[in-house]
């Protein structure tokens, strides 16, 4: 059986220090924030915006430019 307290028992990681040792610490733009208990830094999985790709940049810049 695994030695983590429950509130503990999360597939994450810290994405600093590497520690599976997270707990849950509220919610951030409606996503769930974690927290380090090793290292005390705070953070959200899957928190990467999605980038536009610069094709569709360059065709808002060419529509917002052209009126």
């Amino acid at each position: 059986m695994n030695s983590l307290p429950k509130k503990c028992k999360l597939a994450e990681q810290c994405k600093k220090c590497g520690s599976q040792s997270v707990v849950k610490n509220g919610l951030v733009r409606h996503k769930q924030r974690y927290k380090c208990k090793h290292c005390g830094y705070n953070f959200t999985i899957r928190d990467a915006i999605e980038k536009v790709k610069p094709e569709a940049k360059a065709l808002a810049m060419l529509l917002y430019g052209s009126g």
